[in-house]
């Protein structure tokens, strides 16, 4: 989906060292990588959880947190604020260890590394 913020940032500054931000850039997004939800889908097929919703979350992170990261990797991305006087709604899910251990989700490698491999896979 390239409509999702750090997918969306990763392709924007990745083609354009341009990134747009909507609102101020603090309000918080809950993460999963694509490869941990595979690993919970796996996971289930071995594990017994009890039946209920259940929200996979990986890493919760502010907006700027994000470009933070993309600035580290790109020195020269610019980035423009539209919108910074409105406060966005929230999408803060906080992650659930226990869960997540069950079902393998593994959240060691940090989010600059999955930014990496996520950004090599769209250079060409």
């Amino acid at each position: 989906r390239f409509d999702a913020v750090i997918n969306k940032f990763v392709f924007e500054a990745n083609f354009n060292k341009k990134i747009t931000i909507h609102g101020d850039g603090r309000q918080h997004r809950s993460f999963i990588h694509i490869d941990q939800i595979a690993k919970a889908l796996a996971g289930l097929l071995n594990n017994t959880i009890s039946s209920g919703t259940y929200n996979l979350v990986a890493r919760d992170l502010v907006v700027l947190d994000i470009v933070d990261v993309l600035k580290e990797l790109i020195q020269e991305l610019e980035f423009i604020f539209v919108n910074q006087h409105l406060k966005l709604r929230e999408l803060k899910i906080q992650p659930n260890d226990e869960l997540n251990s069950k079902l393998g989700i593994d959240t060691s490698k940090s989010f600059k590394d999955e930014i990496t491999e996520f950004r090599n896979h769209l250079s060409f």
